[in-house]
């Protein structure tokens, strides 16, 4: 008896190939260095990777139908998102700067590229954004500039300083010579104003040790504040005072303020230091 047989052969090749490629894409995109986030049209998320997870400490079930922009951090101006919707209505690729929250309300800087996905219609289907954590890079940085900051302003402290020292050192120096030599033909008068010349120039040279000495200590982060409550309008009164008799009034200062006898917290050792070579400088240059 005969019987017939019929077979259906699909080709599937090609299917295959594709679920491999799918697959492939996923597994790169899930172990991306970089955080992924695909959202629809209106910003709810769809899909995020482990490394978003991972930075912001947000899990994959919490972020689901989420609006992405309550990941904004307030610290980016309003003019970045901006121009970054008009880069996608413009269906182009955004990439920026910008700052993000983590779970815990840290705001955090990242390098973002942000694309929308245009479907055989024209009409955008989805958000991918791509983005990376450079916060510590940033950090380190503005720490590797405010060292360099630092050490320029030592090297000129130094040099300033070093200015500094050689005009009272010579000075009393010169007197001392001088009354080493010839103490027995000076007057009275003239003895006392050398004596005099020399007591300056040492004071002067102890302010400098001591500008030397606080910027030392600073730069250590040895300096400690010790704020107590003190009309400051008359802590600088004082202290100009102090400087025009130092000066034998040839310098006057114009002291304008707002408000009398309000009591404000500082650390007064410190204030008369800043304000006392403030003056001074004033006084000499």
């Amino acid at each position: 008896t005969g019987e017939l047989c019929l077979f259906l052969i699909e080709d599937i090749t090609e299917r295959k190939r594709a679920q491999e490629k799918l697959q492939q894409l996923s597994s790169i995109i899930e172990q991306a260095p970089l955080s992924v986030i695909i959202t629809t049209p209106d910003r709810n998320i769809e899909y995020v990777n482990p490394k978003f997870c991972e930075v912001t400490g947000c899990s994959r079930e919490e972020m689901i139908g989420q609006d992405v922009r309550r990941l904004r951090s307030p610290e980016t101006p309003p003019e970045v998102y901006q121009e970054m919707g008009a880069a996608f209505t413009g269906s182009r690729v955004w990439t920026g700067q910008i700052f993000s929250l983590k779970k815990n309300g840290e705001s955090y800087m990242e390098n973002v590229v942000a694309a929308p996905l245009v479907g055989a219609d024209g009409r955008i289907t989805h958000y991918v954004t791509l983005k990376d954590d450079i916060t510590a890079q940033k950090r380190s940085e503005a720490e590797l500039a405010k060292e360099r900051e630092l050490s320029q302003m030592k090297s000129q402290f130094i040099s300033v300083a070093s200015h500094e020292f050689r005009t009272p050192l010579a000075a009393a120096v010169g007197s001392l010579e001088l009354l080493a030599r010839h103490a027995g033909r000076l007057t009275e008068a003239k003895r006392a104003a050398l004596i005099t010349r020399i007591q300056t120039s040492l004071n002067r040279l102890t302010t400098i040790m001591d500008d030397v000495l606080q910027l030392s200590r600073a730069n250590s982060g040895r300096v400690k504040v010790k704020r107590i409550m003190v009309d400051l309008v008359q802590v600088v009164q004082d202290l100009i005072r102090e400087v025009e008799s130092g000066d034998r009034q040839k310098h006057l200062f114009a002291f304008q303020h707002i408000g009398q006898g309000d009591a404000v917290p500082v650390d007064t050792n410190l204030v008369n230091h800043i304000i006392s070579n403030l003056l001074g400088n004033a006084v000499r240059y």
